[in-house]
Parts: C-alpha cells; structure tokens; sequence
C-alpha cells in the first residue's frame, strides 16, 4: 500500500467523525465572526493601507526635509542607509565590537555542533528505551544530562554577548550623534526648525531599538541559516534530494503567498513609530510649559490634543492588530501545522523507502527519532528565517528614522555654508560692517547694519519688538549664517551671553557658577566662588534649606526664583570676567537697586556691555547706543541723558540713512521703557 493511499484512507475515516466535523465547523464561524466584528477590521474598511501611507506622508511633509527639496537631494536606498550606519556601529572586524561579533559567531557555531551531539544522543537514547536495556538507558541519561551543562552555558553566553553588542554599536551610534549634533552649525539650526521632527526620540530610543534589533536579526538568522545549510545535507544523504527540495520549495511558496497577498507591514511599523515619537515630544512639551498651561485655563485644550494623539495610536494600532493577526493566523497554518504535516510524510516517506525487513525494533526507532529530528530541524530553521524576516521591516523603519537624523545634520551644515556669503573674522573688538539683518523665513529686518564695540564702550540695544534686536545677537553668536558683510569678534571665551532665562545645568552649586566649565575643570576655590556670589548679591543663597556648595539639586525648577537664576548668571559672568558681556534683558526679574549695583560691578571689572533692555534704570549706564526704527532702519552713535527716557545722539557715526551721518538727534526713549 502506498503513502497515498494511506493518507486518502485516512482523511476518509476522519471525515466521518461527526464531533469533529463539528469542532472544525464551529471554529471557522467563530474566527470569521471575530474577522466580522474585529475594530481593526472596521477601521481597515475605511482606512485602507495606502491612505494610511498618505497621512504619514503628510505628516511627514510638514516638518520633513524631504518635503521641499526632494528633486535636490536624492535619497539613498535602505541598504546604502543601513550600510553608512553599520560602518558607524562596527567600525571594522578589528574592532572591539567586531571581535564581540565574532565570539558570537563561535557560540553560535558551537551550539549547532552541541545540537547535533544532543541529537546523536537522543537517537541512542531512544534505541535503548526500545530494547529495554536500563543499564544502557541510564548511562546514556548521565550523558545526556552532562551534554545539557555546555548547553546551557552556551546559550547563556550567547545572550550575555549579544546584550554587550547592543550596548557596544548603542554607544557607537549616540556618540557620532551627539558629536554631529551638539555642534553650533548644527544644533540651533536643526532644534529651531523642522528638518526632522521627535529628533530626542530618535536620539535615544531610536538608536537603542536600532542597535537591539541588528543584534537580535544576527543572532536569529545566522544560527538558522547554518541550520538550513546543514540540515539541508543530512536530510538529503538520508530521505534523498527530493526531501530536501521539497522543505524548501515549500516554504519559498509561502513566500511569494505572504508577499503577495499581505499588506506592506513596513509601512505598519513607521507609522507606528512616527506616531509614537509625537505622543512623547507633546509629552514633554506639556511638562516644560505646564506652569503657563495652567495659569492659562489651557487644560482643556492640550487634554483634547493629547487624547486626539492617543485616539490616533490606538486607532492604528488596533489596524495593525488586525493586520498582523491575518499574517499571523497564515504564518501558523503554513509554518507550524503545514511544516509539520510536510515533516511527518517525508519521514514517512524515507522509512517506507528503507529496506526495514529483518531491521530489529530498536534500530528502526533509532533511524526514526533521528530522522524526524533532522527534517523537524531543517523546517523549523527555515520557520525561524521566515519569521524573524518580520524583524526586517522594524529594522527598515528604524533605519530609515535614525538615518533621516543624519540627513538632517548634513541639510543643517549645507544650508549654514551655502547661505554663509559673508565673513567672521577674529579680532579685538565687535564690528558688523554693512551686515544684512535676514531672518531663516527670509524676510529682511535691516539691509545693512554696521556699529562696533571696542574695549570701554557700553552698547545699549533699543527698537520696537521683532525689529532684529535679538536676531543681531544670533548673527554674532554664529547661530545664523551671515548672508553678506563681515562681522568681526573675539575669540569665544572673550564674550559671554547671559539671556533672560538663564539655563541650569544638572550638577552642583559650583558647576552652576563655573558653567560651561565642571567646577573639577576650573579648578577655582570656594573663596573665589563666593566672591562671585558676592559680586552678584547672591551670597544669601547658602540661607535657603539644602543648599550647600555639593548640592545637586533641580536647579533648573522651582529650587530658585526667575530673579535669582538671573543674579546666578551674572555670578556666572563675574567667574569668567570677559572682555565683552551681552546682557539680553538680564536683569529684568531683579531690584532695581540689585540692578545698579551689578552693572557698576561690570564697569568695575572692565566689562564691555552690549545691553537689550527695556528698564529705564539701566539706560544710564550705558555711552553709545543702536537704535533700530522697526522699519529696516537703524542709528549708532555715542550718547548722552539730558532728562527721563530723552538722550542726545551726539555724533551719529553709522545709519541706515547716509545722510544721518555725523548729526547730533535728539531721541525720546520714553516709548521703550516698560
């Protein structure tokens, strides 16, 4: 009797079995009545996949650099992506993360060689149980139990690896960011704009899940494709080609099935991620402004945004359920069942092809047990690829986002070189000469501003809002390219730039004070720290609970007032005694008597003063002033206070207008104060 005939007879009998035929029947219309009443199954009909590529491809125009300039730069494929990050991740097999890779490798490799020993063992073990030999059964359980040690100690060495090359390729990736990113050129350009949006979501998260999923791609697909090649031979020298071939063409049709009937489950994972990525940026926008949001009723408001992004995360989430399940439910029929059935009939096969007749009992269980072992092995790697392929698309999506980040940095750099016509020069003092005033939108605030700053000079800064007072301080800080002119400074430490709203940094009182600097760094004693502190009428601090010079606290929460960040800033400023300072409504939270008494401590130390302030009380410490229209026009010239809020602009040395050259003007800047 043939193997045909055999399985025809009996699906036959089986077919029979009116309780079978019931659970089988049952089971269909209760997973097409879950398929019927599924939410992703509702949502999928009225949001098909391609309109969901549509929404993400909005949302990734309005804050893509993809979105204005994508006839101009040419994105590279994925595998030239994926390649530029892994140079990064493994800089070279010689490499410490590539000798990490390697010892994997041989684990990897040594735990086949114990599979197949396991395997040889198992077969023996099993012709004893046949023959009923206890001596024999019991020794080769000893064996068998000693074989498990290496095993278990191989496997865990190969997760305890793999563990560190996820952290090794991490730390690779986040320091080219961090060294790419946190760069003048780069930095400011990249956080004000929307080259790339969730840019902390993908400097972090992203990589890790990167680096997690490359580990875990190589560790599931190199031991089962050395599988596949040697099973794929030892199946062969037993059941014959023909079983082998037939493993394989069987799962290849699974293949080109899933390829061609599923979804694009990429797309699935991007969207997933991009959606996500926006719930935690709004997140921690809500934290940083919630004492506004607050003091504003906006409750309200951000409640209804947060929970229309979380609406729109479940929304696809339960659309990829839904998605996944069908994959999923044709993955187990296909791999699992179907594999299995496949396996039992080339076992089948291969005993019914031996010659068995006068074979004891033993030795043919032995042939069996090995060889459904070896064809269970060969399906269940070629399982094991096709399963892990679903990591690809993750891997896909998350190298698309980290890479975006690196296409953003380079956009970052070309717009800054390719918009920096004019030039910075180093020298003694500040000049702008016949600089143009551009915001990035390109609307121009003044079309050529020239003044100075030398040593002794006291500049105060005053225009109407949004008239290019604080995009002038961005020009000579280098956060803006220069579109024409020239601007010359000194060298960096030389100026130093205290805002309105000081940064804290996390660390102690003394890394507060010596910022940018560790207090490890400056190297400075507390005398010299305190003097600071003193300068800045600030030594009271050490009379607030907890505080003391090693206190690492929040600084930059509610551990201080608004007015005392800024006397901390200016201890700051009195630390590194600049030549020139740029005092950018500094002062504006303090007393007024506080106030005077820190800007004569500037004049005292030699401190240049280039001053935006709309405080009447700091005017008078001041000799020359740049005054801006609001109309693209501009006066600078040394001055003198003749009464309340008038000055008199003694010799106009620059203007807008040629014609205000070398005049004497009177200003009322009664229209500034505030």
């Amino acid at each position: 009797m043939s193997l045909l005939s055999l399985c025809r007879d009996y699906v036959a009998e089986r077919s029979r079995d009116r309780l079978l035929r019931r659970f089988f029947s049952g089971s269909i219309a209760a997973f097409l009545l879950l398929l019927v009443l599924s939410p992703g199954s509702r949502i999928a009909k009225t949001l098909h996949v391609r309109q969901k590529r549509k929404l993400l491809e909005d949302k990734r125009q309005r804050g893509s650099i993809f979105s204005a300039n994508a006839h101009e730069r040419p994105r590279l494929s994925i595998y030239r992506r994926f390649l530029f990050l892994l140079r990064i991740a493994v800089p070279s097999l010689s490499s410490r993360e590539g000798g990490t890779l390697m010892i994997i490798s041989s684990l990897l490799l040594l735990q086949t060689y114990l599979s197949l020993r396991v395997l040889k063992i198992s077969g023996q073990l099993g012709k004893t149980v046949i023959a009923c030999d206890l001596v024999a059964m019991a020794k080769k359980i000893v064996v068998f139990m000693a074989w498990c040690l290496p095993v278990a100690l191989t496997n865990s060495s190969v997760n305890y690896c793999v563990g560190i090359l996820t952290l090794q390729l991490q730390s690779n990736l986040s320091r080219y960011f961090y060294r790419r990113y946190l760069n003048q050129k780069v930095f400011y350009p990249l956080a004000s704009s929307h080259f790339v949006e969730e840019v902390d979501q993908r400097m972090t998260k992203d990589i890790e899940s990167w680096s997690l999923s490359l580990t875990s791609m190589y560790t599931c697909l190199f031991k089962p494709l050395l599988d596949v090649a040697l099973f794929t031979y030892k199946v062969a020298s037993i059941t014959g080609a023909c079983g082998s071939l037939a493993i394989l063409g069987y799962h290849t049709g699974f293949v080109v099935f899933a390829h061609t009937f599923f979804p694009d489950l990429e797309g699935i994972v991007s969207e997933q991620m991009a959606w996500n990525g926006a719930l935690v940026t709004a997140h921690q926008r809500l934290m940083l402004y919630a004492e506004e949001y607050v003091m504003t009723q906006g409750q309200h408001f951000h409640r209804s945004l947060m929970e229309k992004y979380l609406a729109s995360i479940i929304e696809h989430d339960q659309w990829a359920s839904y998605v996944r399940g069908g994959y999923s439910i044709m993955e187990i029929f296909f791999l699992k069942y179907g594999s299995l059935l496949l396996s039992s009939i080339i076992c089948g096969a291969a005993v019914f092809n031996k010659h068995t007749e006068g074979m004891p009992a033993a030795d043919l269980m032995a042939f069996f047990v090995e060889t459904s072992y070896l064809v269970n092995k060969l399906s269940f790697s070629i399982g094991s690829i096709l399963k892990n392929l679903r990591k690809l698309f993750v891997l896909h999506a998350l190298t698309n986002r980290v890479y975006e980040l690196q296409e953003g940095i380079e956009k970052a750099i070309e717009d800054g070189a390719g918009a920096l016509a004019g030039e910075v020069v180093r020298g003694n003092y500040i000049e702008f000469d016949r600089v143009p005033i551009v915001l990035p939108t390109g609307e121009v605030l003044c079309e050529e501003l020239s003044f100075y700053v030398k040593p002794g000079m006291n500049l105060l800064v005053v225009g109407p809002n949004g008239c290019g007072k604080s995009s002038m301080v961005r020009l000579l800080g280098g956060l803006w390219p220069i579109q024409s002119g020239r601007i010359m400074r000194p060298r960096n430490d030389q100026i130093y730039y205290v805002p309105q709203r000081p940064y804290m940094s996390n660390g102690t009182l003394r890394d507060q004070i010596t910022y940018p600097l560790k207090s490890s760094e400056a190297g400075a004693s507390e005398a010299t720290l305190l003097h600071c502190l003193e300068l800045a009428v600030f030594d009271d601090i050490f009379a607030k609970p907890n505080i003391t010079w090693d206190s690492s606290l929040l600084w930059a929460g509610d551990t201080l007032s608004m007015g005392e960040k800024q006397k901390l800033a200016m201890a700051r400023l009195f630390f590194h005694r600049p030549r020139f300072a740029i005092l950018d409504e500094s002062s504006s939270m303090m007393d007024v008597e506080v106030e005077e008494r820190l800007y004569s401590v500037c004049h005292q130390l030699g401190i240049s003063l280039i001053t935006i302030a709309h405080r009447r009380s700091v005017w008078k410490h001041h000799n020359w002033i740049l005054r801006f229209d609001g109309c693209g026009g501009f006066l600078f010239s040394p001055i003198t206070f003749v009464a309340e809020g008038v000055v008199i602009l003694t010799n106009v040395v620059n203007a807008s207008e040629p014609f205000m050259v070398g005049e004497e003007v009177r200003l009322d800047l009664s229209q500034y104060d505030v």
